[in-house]
């Protein structure tokens, strides 16, 4: 037993500093479930109450731009049909189509942002945390901004697709008529007869 003991012992000499990490880790990670617990029990009277009527707003405003959101999105949808329908070897059309991808990107990135400020809220509102709701109500109006941004890359890229599909049809009738030219058979002369002297 001794001899278990000894080997245990050196085993946990040598390997000390890793022991210590792991508790040190384990610990830390310890932390945030604490203080969620420790939270939990305060008492709903001692929490702090946030403004109902401004709850309310933000609420509201929030709908809002969801709903300015949805409708540029669906927008885009339509306008992606556009860029992938046209050729790509028409010149310049493949800057125009980067563009339409980097702005597509853009408006990916505000819907995320109304998603990520309805959890603020929601964690502003249960927290009671009034200056919160103020700095999501500021956010919430530079995301109107945003979308407004977004809406008139929208009219700019809308008028530039719609010049590349014109190029595009102009092309294909232009390549059209060219078949059909060179497909038709020439036309014979009409042989007048022989007349006798």
């Amino acid at each position: 037993m001794s001899r278990v003991w000894l080997i245990m012992n050196t085993l946990l000499r040598s390997h000390l500093s890793a022991v210590k990490r792991m508790l040190a880790v384990t610990r830390l990670s310890l932390v945030p479930l604490l203080i969620g617990a420790l939270l939990a029990t305060v008492p709903a009277g001692c929490r702090k109450k946030v403004d109902a009527a401004k709850v309310a707003d933000v609420n509201q405003s929030l709908a809002a731009l969801r709903k300015q959101l949805d409708e540029l999105k669906t927008k885009f949808v339509a306008l992606r049909e556009k860029v992938e329908s046209i050729p790509p070897q028409l010149e310049g059309f493949n800057d125009a189509r980067a563009r339409f991808y980097a702005t597509e990107e853009g408006r990916g990135v505000t819907d995320g942002k109304t998603t990520w400020l309805a959890s603020r809220l929601e964690a502003a509102v249960s927290a009671g945390n009034n200056d919160e709701l103020q700095a999501i109500s500021k956010d919430i109006a530079a995301t109107y901004d945003d979308i407004r941004r977004l809406d008139e890359m929208y009219v700019k890229l809308l008028h530039q697709m719609m010049a590349f599909e014109r190029m595009a049809n102009k092309e294909k009738a232009e390549a059209a008529a060219e078949a059909t030219a060179s497909a038709a058979p020439a036309s014979p002369k009409a042989k007048r007869p022989k007349s006798k002297p």
